[in-house]
């Protein structure tokens, strides 16, 4: 018997909000235009890994563990880059809290991420849709931290 999961279908749907609430930050100034620029290059990575979720989720087809652990390793390897190109930028002076609290909560969301995919690859669904509440959790404190973020980029 071939081991198969489904991925819940308000995963693609909360990472494909993640993207969008990431694409949104914006600001004016030198400082925040340089800072929005390079912020904006980031996540075009993740925008991409979004859109190649959410088109692999729109198939009713089971697909197996194994293939549902890839796809989580493969989001978190692109989460993971667009921290690290994240943690490369310095945001606005008047921001910084904000942003470490989105990279915080981007953080988690990797963290997540590989719990997810390793319990696929375990054939642990309880742990699966445990590790994927806490992804949609920090898919919506990103959100939450985002909005502060542009908010302080905005004022700056």
């Amino acid at each position: 018997m071939r081991n198969s999961l489904r991925l819940p279908a308000s995963a693609p749907a909360l990472l494909l909000c993640l993207v969008l609430a990431l694409a949104a930050c914006g600001g004016s100034s030198d400082e925040s235009g340089s800072f929005s620029k390079g912020y904006n290059a980031a996540i075009v990575k993740l925008d991409r890994a979004s859109n190649e979720l959410a088109a692999t989720q729109a198939t009713t087809r089971v697909r197996s563990s194994r293939a549902i652990a890839r796809q989580l390793d493969r989001f978190a390897d692109l989460l993971s880059g667009t921290s690290s190109d994240l943690h490369g930028l310095q945001p606005p002076s008047g921001a910084s809290a904000q942003f470490r609290a989105l990279t915080a909560a981007l953080d988690q969301s990797i963290a997540s991420a590989r719990r997810a995919a390793h319990a696929a690859r375990e054939i642990q669904p309880a742990r699966q849709r445990a590790a994927l509440r806490r992804l949609r959790d920090s898919v919506v404190e990103i959100s939450r931290a985002q909005d502060a973020l542009q908010k302080a980029v905005q004022s700056g």
